[in-house]
């Protein structure tokens, strides 16, 4: 099931307990809403060619932080459109759990697990939002945006911190404490790099 790209993209053992054992039963329960939601049956060793590897090849399809800002910004104009809300839904969980097998396998298991809970709140919202209307759907994604802008801030707060307590401790460079806060924070490497570079803006404002 890991083999999403035609080659093995981790070694991981997923035998012990742990974010990635975890996962790999959120990406099967994942495919069996999703096949659910399109209506179709399908047997498990298909569902890599069926659900995993086309979202994954998609563009964005690995990047949670892209897909989850490209669905709340688009508004649901019509019931026609549930069904692929839905499907967005899905995409932006696989896109999690995919995150979470990256970041189990670099020894940051708290990062995972953030991951973890984030697909499993995506897949609740597109199951769930099957049988909502167009209207309750703006709703929710409103509700949604002003929970991720508390939760950014949250998760930027936390870099912040990190950044405090060993960037100076460590005698890191930009570059490296970015890579470091891959294990602290659930954020791709671009947006950790804003992290650093905001932080030492913040810092160098405060110390004039």
């Amino acid at each position: 099931m890991l083999d999403v790209q035609g080659e093995a993209m981790l070694e991981i053992d997923a035998s012990k307990p742990g974010p990635a054992l975890s996962a790999i039963g959120q990406m099967n329960a994942l495919c069996d809403a999703w096949q659910r939601a399109r209506d179709i049956v399908v047997d498990e060793e298909e569902y890599p060619s069926t659900f995993m590897v086309p979202s994954l090849q998609a563009p964005n399809g690995t990047d949670p932080e892209v897909l989850e800002a490209n669905f709340l910004k688009s508004p649901i104009s019509g019931p026609d459109q549930i069904k692929a809300i839905a499907e967005e839904c899905f995409r932006i969980a696989l896109a999690h759990i995919y995150q979470a097998l990256l970041t189990s396998a670099t020894d940051a298991p708290e990062v995972a697990w953030t991951h973890l809970l984030r697909a499993n709140w995506w897949q609740g919202m597109g199951t769930g939002g099957m049988s909502a209307s167009s209207h309750r759907w703006n709703e929710i994604k409103k509700k949604v945006q002003d929970a991720r802008h508390r939760e950014n801030n949250q998760i930027r707060e936390t870099a912040y911190g990190w950044l405090n307590e060993h960037f100076d401790k460590l005698s890191l460079t930009n570059d490296d404490a970015a890579e470091r806060l891959a294990n602290v924070v659930p954020m791709k490497l671009s947006t950790r790099i804003d992290y650093v570079k905001s932080w030492k803006k913040t810092r160098q404002s405060q110390q004039k």
